[in-house]
């Protein structure tokens, strides 16, 4: 017997796209953040897993932190 449904990647990259979106929310809603970036923030969250989601936001406060 085979088990139909997605492969565990592909929920993680869901996973990973409701968590950017969420607290991208939470964000927008202390007005510490754009709308446009938190669409940006979770369209790009969406491309990574769980652990490359953690890299995700380290590249993003870095280079902000340097543009800033």
């Amino acid at each position: 017997a085979s088990v139909c449904g997605w492969e565990l990647s592909l929920w993680q990259n869901g996973t990973s796209f409701a968590l950017a979106l969420a607290a991208g929310l939470f964000l927008f809603s202390r007005e510490w953040m754009g709308g446009g970036d938190v669409k940006l923030f979770a369209a790009n969250a969406l491309w990574f897993d769980l652990h490359g989601l953690i890299f995700l936001i380290g590249a993003i406060t870095i280079v902000g932190g340097i543009f800033a």
